[in-house]
């Protein structure tokens, strides 16, 4: 649903409300958006306190996720959606928490753990067939470049190991190294 702009007269009326018009309003309007209602509940009742907690739940839910597999493996294909669900539930937790480092660790324990688990399958499946999925990779990789060089130095070395490893799985899988090629994303960048 597209967002409605306000006009500067309407914001100047709403300004001008009695308190309680306004948390009526306000009570009425929060609950139509579950998304700013996880985000008021996490930064108001719990206080930003349960981070720690939500950061397990998600690593938990990731591991059970990525365990799934070989023995989920079909195809290229489903793995790609395996980590966009994936992608998508990191996000949110990112949305809700604005939490900077889980989404680096969540994104690299999905990434790794998924291309570790499937190494075997990756190597030997077609370029074409793949392509999609190396694509999705890469980007992730070049997401993930960017992110860790926008943190202080000290937390860099938190996942200078994690980086590695993700640059060794596209080394050792041929397709994925030849799309980075192509996408000109220098692997070597991973590595601090």
């Amino acid at each position: 649903m597209a967002r409605a702009k306000l006009s500067e007269e309407l914001k100047k009326e709403i300004k001008a409300l009695p308190s309680k018009e306004k948390d009526k309003l306000l009570m009425r309007l929060i609950p139509k958006d579950s998304k700013l209602v996880d985000q008021l509940e996490y930064k108001l009742v719990e206080e930003e306190g349960t981070l720690e907690f939500r950061r397990d739940d998600m690593r938990e839910y990731i591991e059970s996720r990525v365990n799934q597999y070989p023995n989920k493996y079909y195809s290229s294909i489903y793995l790609r959606l395996e980590m966009r669900d994936i992608s998508g539930k990191i996000n949110y937790h990112v949305a809700i928490t604005k939490d900077k480092l889980g989404e680096i660790e969540f994104n690299l324990v999905m990434v790794n753990g998924l291309l570790y688990k499937n190494k075997g399958r990756l190597q030997s499946e077609s370029k074409y067939l793949a392509e999609k999925l190396n694509d999705y990779v890469i980007k992730r990789a070049v997401k993930l470049v960017k992110l860790v060089n926008a943190l202080h130095e000290d937390y860099r070395l938190e996942f200078a190991d994690e980086m590695m490893e993700l640059a060794d799985h596209i080394k050792s899988i041929p397709s994925l190294l030849e799309e980075a090629k192509y996408l000109q994303f220098d692997v070597e960048s991973l590595i601090m």
